[in-house]
């Protein structure tokens, strides 16, 4: 692939890529991978990093003129997003709407959720699933969560909920050993939760996408499916104390 550019631009861009460990000059004029630069060349890694530069970054530079605009704001529509990409469709209306755009979000979730401090297997051991029989997982995409969980738990049954996409994608790349153990319902998390009785409701990097207006609504859409016992399991990043040492820890509120 050419890219047309001046050769003198070119060598000053690999300079400066250089000095940043990305590539190598093993000998004058021979410019060649590190270990960077060929992790940087997979897909996933490129999902990640175009999301971050095209979706996240012109969000984050919008965002104190969003607080100017829209002080406490609580509507999903009134954010950096909305003024960077001059939209009045939330983020994950423009996700859907857009075939390329959805595909790179869910590709870079897929790259976060590699990260050790993001793995699954840190929830999948820190609840007793074990003593459970149903699970709902609210917005549980393609049910790479509940994968996880019945894999370890052989008496747990899962009920993955999400939008019609990721439900239809679940259902397509369901390992055959997970066939009736894994359910996928297509479900609005906003609405009234259609399945009453379960042991457990997760809900897995959820709230902290919605304003307190909007997370309380998911939350209140549980109460009436809600059995006596039931557990509400929460999966987030959250800030701690100021006496704990490091910026995020992963918490469980039971």
């Amino acid at each position: 692939m050419q890219s047309n550019l001046p050769e003198h631009l070119v060598k000053r861009l690999l300079r400066h890529a250089m000095a940043f460990r990305i590539l190598s000059e093993p000998r004058p004029g021979i410019v060649t991978h590190t270990s960077i630069s060929a992790c940087l060349a997979t897909p996933p890694m490129r999902a990640w990093t175009s999301f971050v530069t095209e979706e996240l970054w012109p969000s984050a530079a919008r965002t104190v003129e969003a607080l100017q605009k829209w002080p406490d704001a609580q509507e999903p529509a009134r954010t950096g997003f909305s003024l960077a990409h001059g939209t009045e469709d939330i983020f994950f209306e423009v996700m859907k709407k857009e075939t390329r755009r959805g595909q790179r979000y869910a590709q870079m979730l897929d790259c976060f959720r590699t990260q050790p401090a993001f793995s699954v297997q840190s929830l999948v051991d820190a609840v007793p699933w074990g003593t459970h029989g149903l699970v709902v997982d609210v917005g549980g995409s393609t049910g790479l969560t509940a994968q996880a969980i019945v894999a370890k738990h052989a008496n747990v049954k899962v009920v993955v909920q999400d939008h019609a996409a990721p439900v239809e994608e679940g259902r397509k790349t369901l390992p055959a050993e997970f066939e009736g153990r894994i359910e996928f319902v297509e479900h609005d998390f906003f609405e009234e939760q259609p399945v009453q009785g379960a042991d457990v409701y997760l809900l897995r990097w959820i709230l902290h996408d919605w304003s307190d207006r909007y997370a309380l609504k998911v939350l209140r859409a549980l109460v009436p499916a809600l059995k006596k016992g039931a557990r509400v399991v929460l999966n987030e990043t959250v800030v701690p104390p100021a006496e704990v040492v490091g910026c995020h820890t992963n918490q469980f509120l039971r």
